[in-house]
């Protein structure tokens, strides 16, 4: 059985996090021997390896320089096949140290800071994957579309596991919208309230859920009240996992007015569970995920009213609405899967592998 060692700075709550479990689970399934690091969270999240992997270690405690020393330790230790990285510094600058290991890195966002880390010591890595052509692109350009980094960079879009939901959850009597994720201006959430109280004018039969956390919360809800749409707002906070995912299958719409993404996770998971997704059109990302008018909508950056028309739309013609959930659910199963990502990581770990 190959061993593969996942790295991660740490496990968060939000996208990242949750690709890494489902990662894990996909590999496993796979019949690989997966070992987890965490070099540094400050919190307990890096407990969630546990219950998947086979050992996790953990360093985030140590200072600089014992850290370096244990993660190659550890490495020394497990004698991976493959590591595969997720935007951890540590392990790029321990590159040249490492015995005959397969390296993977994971281009996780469209943003500069990850580019330069995932070309740290790039001559010992084999190949890095990212989750939409968008970041491809992006990476190639930073690194001036290196020859042998054009031949190594795969796409491979990030896979969640199915709906446990077999039949409807979504109510009749209130059009229920969503937004899932951090609550900070680049995830666009200062729009949602004009976005709600545009439709509420129209409609009085809608509620907004906001599922996350964050700097701007406070100021949120009070722009809320301003507009007198509190009791039409319900702040759930952070929560598990599978109540997001329950809470999905329970609305309508995912309201995601993003500025910046890297792939989309939470939108991904709104279509296997049929919740239309209305998100921002960001080129080379999230209509990596979205087909605009069949699985869902895409939406110019900031255009609160092109929101809110297709809100309205949907609220307004149920059999349009029935047929892009279905689409949506249909488009995530087929390829948006975990299936479909570990079958596609699994390829390319044998390819490695065998030369």
């Amino acid at each position: 059985m190959k061993k593969i060692l996942v790295v991660n700075s740490l496990i968060p709550w939000g996208g990242l996090g949750n690709f890494t479990l489902s990662l894990v689970d996909g590999l496993k399934e796979k019949n690989y021997e997966v070992y987890g690091l965490i070099t540094h969270s400050d919190r307990d999240n890096f407990k969630l390896f546990d219950k998947k992997v086979y050992e996790n270690y953990y360093v985030g405690n140590l200072g600089k320089i014992k850290k370096y020393f244990s993660v190659l330790k550890y490495i020394y230790k497990i004698k991976p096949d493959v590591i595969i990285i997720n935007y951890n510094a540590v392990i790029h600058f321990l590159l040249p140290f490492l015995p005959n290991i397969k390296v993977i890195d994971i281009i996780h966002n469209d943003v500069d800071d990850f580019y330069r880390i995932s070309n740290i010591n790039s001559k010992y890595i084999d190949l890095w994957i990212s989750p939409t052509p968008g970041i491809k692109d992006g990476f190639l350009k930073y690194v001036k579309y290196d020859e042998n980094k054009n031949k190594n960079t795969k796409t491979i879009s990030h896979g969640i596991t199915s709906s446990t939901n077999n039949t409807s959850n979504k109510p009749d009597e209130t059009f229920e919208l969503l937004f899932v994720g951090a609550i900070y201006e680049h995830k666009g959430v200062d729009l949602l309230p004009d976005i709600l109280k545009k439709v509420k004018d129209k409609k009085e039969n809608v509620r907004l859920n906001i599922v996350g956390d964050g700097k701007l919360i406070d100021e949120l809800k009070l722009k809320f009240k301003k507009l007198g749409l509190d009791k039409d707002v319900i702040f759930h906070g952070v929560i598990p996992y599978e109540k997001v995912r329950k809470k999905m299958s329970e609305s309508h719409i995912l309201l995601f007015p993003t500025r910046i993404e890297a792939f989309g996770l939470v939108i991904a998971e709104a279509m296997m569970e049929g919740c239309v997704p209305i998100v921002t059109l960001l080129e080379g990302i999230t209509d990596a995920t979205v087909i605009n008018n069949k699985t869902g909508f895409l939406i110019t950056k900031n255009d609160v009213n092109g929101f809110v028309q297709k809100v309205l739309l949907l609220m307004e013609d149920k059999s349009l609405y029935d047929k892009l959930s279905l689409q949506a659910k249909n488009h995530a199963q087929k390829y948006l899967s975990l299936d479909a990502m570990s079958d596609s990581y699994d390829k390319e770990i044998k390819r490695l592998l065998s030369e």
